[in-house]
C-alpha cells in the first residue's frame, strides 16, 4: 500500500513539474501520451521501443530522467529510457500483469502542432508470458492537453 502511494505521489509529482514547464514562455504545450497493450492477455514481462521521429516536439526529460511514469495499477516495475527521438520501455511484473491496461504515460512537449499516434513508431521488441502464445498488440490510446 505504502509504495503504491509513493508511485501515485511521483506521478503527481511529476504532472506538477510539467505544468510549470507548460506555462514557460519557452516551452510548448505539453500533451500527456498513455501507451497501452490492446489486447486481453497476462504477461510477465514486456519491452518495446517507440520512435517520435515524425512527431512535432519531444518526450520531456534525458535518460533515465524520462517524462513517463508506468502505471502504478499495472502491478510491475519499469526501467524507462528515453534518447531524442527514442524511448525504450520495459516493465516486468511484481504479480499479475493483466491487460488491456495502459503501461505507460509520457509527457510530450510540442513544437508546433498536437501530436497525433502515426507521429509515433512502436516496436515491440520482447515479451514473456505463461498463459498465452500472442504477442501483446500496443497502441497509443490516448492522446491529451495538460
Amino acid at each position: 500500500m505504502a509504495r503504491k502511494l509513493l508511485v501515485n505521489l511521483v506521478g503527481a509529482l511529476v504532472v506538477c513539474i510539467l505544468l510549470l514547464f507548460s506555462t514557460n514562455a519557452a516551452a510548448g504545450t505539453i500533451y500527456a501520451i498513455d501507451f497501452k497493450v490492446a489486447n486481453t492477455a497476462n504477461y510477465g514481462a514486456l519491452q518495446f521501443s517507440v520512435n517520435y521521429s515524425a512527431a512535432p516536439g519531444v518526450i520531456g526529460g534525458e535518460g533515465a530522467g524520462a517524462w513517463c511514469t508506468v502505471n502504478s495499477g499495472l502491478n510491475a516495475a519499469g526501467s524507462l529510457w528515453n534518447a531524442d527521438p527514442n524511448l525504450e520501455v520495459a516493465v516486468i511484473k511484481t504479480s499479475d500483469m493483466t491487460f488491456p491496461a495502459v503501461v505507460v504515460t509520457c509527457y510530450f512537449d510540442s513544437t508546433g502542432a498536437a501530436p497525433v499516434a502515426n507521429n509515433f513508431s512502436i516496436t515491440l521488441v520482447d515479451w514473456s508470458s505463461d498463459t498465452t502464445s500472442t504477442p501483446p498488440i500496443l497502441i497509443i490510446s490516448s492522446i491529451s492537453a495538460l
